[in-house]
């Protein structure tokens, strides 16, 4: 029997984007940067990719589809119509919802990590707070201090430096909820008789 695919089926061709789990492929649409990702099963982590890249990686499957077709069906509408510039903006669009991950998808407590990302200096951060700090009445640390201190750290890591802008933020949100401590900006230097920014009562620990 001979067929003529006469309309695409966007859910089923959007779908079929999604990957593969037999190979370990997979796709996703992370909505909180409206930016797609694909799983690589080499370093097993997600790589950001583009529109574009997906839409040509649904050309390649329709025309694979129509050169492995047997049979006297006539697949001039799959190779060229299915292809189409407006088809495969519509498929990859479809996409966006069908692919879609939750807003906690790399989330800090997430098993599904990715090349880049800030929740991989938040869960640097706090390894970090509870290895290599700890209480010490009277002790003062700054965040200049512990800023030099954590991008050491993250280098042993193989791990970028993190913006100082980004930084104070992120190590207060962290040290607050593993040493109840907040950052102060009151904090008196003895050799300059400056005030400085850091918290009251931690001090950094040698790595054993």
């Amino acid at each position: 029997t001979s067929s003529t695919p006469l309309v695409p089926n966007v859910d089923c061709l959007a779908a079929c984007l999604g990957g593969d789990d037999r190979l370990g492929h997979r796709v996703i649409y992370y909505v909180p940067e409206l930016q797609f990702y694909f799983y690589d099963p080499a370093d097993q982590m997600f790589h950001a990719t583009t529109a574009d890249k997906l839409g040509n990686l649904y050309r390649a499957l329709m025309a694979r589809c129509a050169a492995e077709v047997k049979g006297e069906g006539h697949m001039a509408n799959v190779f060229h119509m299915f292809r189409s510039d407006s088809v495969v903006k519509t498929v990859v669009n479809r996409c966006k919802s069908l692919l879609a991950a939750s807003d906690d998808f790399f989330g800090i407590k997430s098993l599904h990590q990715r090349v880049e990302g800030p929740e991989l200096h938040q869960r640097l951060a706090m390894v970090f707070a509870e290895r290599l700090l700890e209480p010490c009445p009277g002790s003062i640390l700054t965040v200049g201090q512990t800023y030099a201190l954590f991008n050491r750290f993250a280098q042993s890591r193989n791990m970028p430096a993190i913006k100082r802008t980004d930084f104070k933020s992120l190590m207060a949100d962290v040290i607050r909820d593993a040493y109840n401590l907040g950052v102060r900006n009151d904090l008196m230097n003895v050799e300059t008789q400056k005030q400085q920014c850091g918290w009251l009562g931690l001090r950094h620990v040698a790595l054993s």
